[in-house]
């Protein structure tokens, strides 16, 4: 869905809501009700979390506030826990766009011991002389 859509359904639902509660908050059964539905509402957005869903979750959030504001002490005892699970934010537990693969560390690599070759000078060997002294030379 659209972020448009969600909001254009999440304000149809939110203004049926604030009705109730205003209306009705000290009927025990409307006012569980409604703490089920923002329930709902609120976790779904927490798992989807669709784009738009921070203005739409603050929003229901607003309507528990005012469920906790508007019911009677012996209805609020009744939806407290509904209630108090869902007043607050949770960090997102929306899974990361892209995963991060889940690999031993690499070990850095050792610098390489800088080796210097020296190639030896040649020696002239016996049978590769020119000397005309020399002792493989026949006069």
């Amino acid at each position: 869905a659209s972020p448009g859509a969600v909001s254009a359904a999440a304000q149809q639902l939110h203004q049926t809501l604030q009705d109730l509660i205003k209306e009705h908050a000290n009927d025990p059964g409307v006012a569980e009700q409604a703490a089920q539905l923002l329930q709902a509402e609120i976790a779904l957005l927490e798992v989807r979390g669709p784009e738009g869903a921070n203005q739409v979750l603050a929003q229901a959030r607003t309507l528990v506030r005012l469920l906790s504001k508007n019911a009677p002490p012996q209805v609020r005892a009744t939806v407290a826990p509904l209630l108090d699970a869902v007043s607050t934010p949770r960090p997102s537990s929306k899974p990361p766009a892209k995963p991060k693969a889940t690999t031993s560390p690499k070990p850095s690599p050792s610098p390489t011991p800088k080796v210097t070759t020296t190639s030896p000078t040649p020696k002239p060997s016996a049978s590769a002389t020119t000397d005309d002294d020399g002792p493989l030379h026949a006069p």
